[in-house]
């Protein structure tokens, strides 16, 4: 795994900022548990527009693969956390 200062990727805990990114369609390559809280780790893209400065400028996707996005990670933090 790659650490959490490695620059190819972004280790998130926001499940919505999580959500964005899934549906910008960024790749989730791993998930990960700390004292309680759930990391989402997503592959950074290439270029010079950051997903997350863009989540933060009130960016856009749609409102289904939004919904998507967060059941999906909702259900890796469920079952998870279930075992």
């Amino acid at each position: 795994m790659k650490n959490s200062m490695d620059k190819t990727v972004f280790r998130v805990s926001d499940l919505y900022l999580a959500a964005y990114l899934r549906s910008k369609n960024l790749k989730l390559v791993n998930h990960e548990s700390e004292s309680g809280k759930v990391y989402f780790i997503f592959e950074r893209p290439s270029g010079t527009d950051s997903p997350i400065q863009s989540y933060w400028n009130n960016g856009m996707v749609g409102v289904s693969d939004y919904v998507k996005a967060l059941d999906d990670l909702k259900s890796i933090i469920f079952t998870k956390n279930r075992y």
